[in-house]
């Protein structure tokens, strides 16, 4: 049936989004335990950290668009691999601004703007988003 197949190839995007979902979940059950400032800090990164993740799969949809493309087109050989070249540079270049933007004063102002007024959950928050911009953003 329709619905089988199209559950076949759809299931690993439903999971993937699941478990995405439970990630901010299960860091904020890990950090909630050692309190509140701790927890204050990731809450307010989530967004900047939401932010990461989308940029991360910007490359990832646009190698699946260019190479079923090309694979339609009868492109295997060339067309996919290109797209998977194009891919691979689009991701580092995009982990590269990622991190550039971790480890600058605009961090601190997302922040700011965000309505963080305590110094060290402002600090805190920063060196979470940080860690996660630059170890995190590096394999998508």
């Amino acid at each position: 049936s329709n619905s089988a197949a199209i559950w076949r190839v759809a299931w690993p995007s439903v999971a993937i989004g699941l478990l995405r979902a439970a990630l901010g979940q299960v860091d904020a059950w890990y950090i909630g335990r050692l309190g509140s400032s701790e927890l204050q800090a990731i809450s307010a990164a989530s967004f900047f950290i939401w932010v990461v993740y989308i940029a991360g799969e910007l490359s990832s949809v646009g190698v699946h668009a260019l190479s079923s493309a090309a694979e339609g087109a009868g492109d295997r050989g060339e067309g996919v691999g290109t797209a998977v070249v194009q891919g691979l540079w689009f991701s580092l270049g995009t982990s590269a601004v990622l991190a550039a933007l971790a480890s600058g004063p605009l961090l601190a102002r997302y922040f700011a703007v965000v309505g963080v007024v305590d110094a060290a959950v402002a600090r805190a928050g920063i060196a979470y988003a940080r860690v996660t911009a630059v170890w995190g953003a590096l394999p998508l």
